[in-house]
């Protein structure tokens, strides 16, 4: 007999895996462009890409509430972006 694999929340885990960012996006209502704005920052900073991430389950738990989920995010990788100089 195979054991059941339970689902495992994004949360759950540690390991790095965008995949895992999806229903977290979905959650908030993150529109297409700030979903590509963040991809494509992890393509390059994924240390970066999953702190933004880690900043969203943050203020989830701590009950803070995103009027504009997708402004976050692509606020969150426009400053990455001027940080780093990664994009031109």
């Amino acid at each position: 007999m195979v054991p059941s694999r339970r689902v495992v929340e994004q949360w759950q885990t540690f390991e790095w895996d965008p995949a895992l960012w999806v229903d977290l996006l979905d959650e908030i209502g993150a529109d297409e462009n700030a979903r590509r704005d963040l991809f494509l920052l992890a393509q390059i900073r994924k240390e970066d890409a999953n702190d933004i991430v880690w900043k969203i389950v943050k203020k989830m738990t701590d009950g803070d509430h995103l009027a504009n989920a997708s402004a976050f995010i692509h606020s969150c990788c426009k400053n990455v972006r001027h940080a780093s100089r990664a994009y031109t």
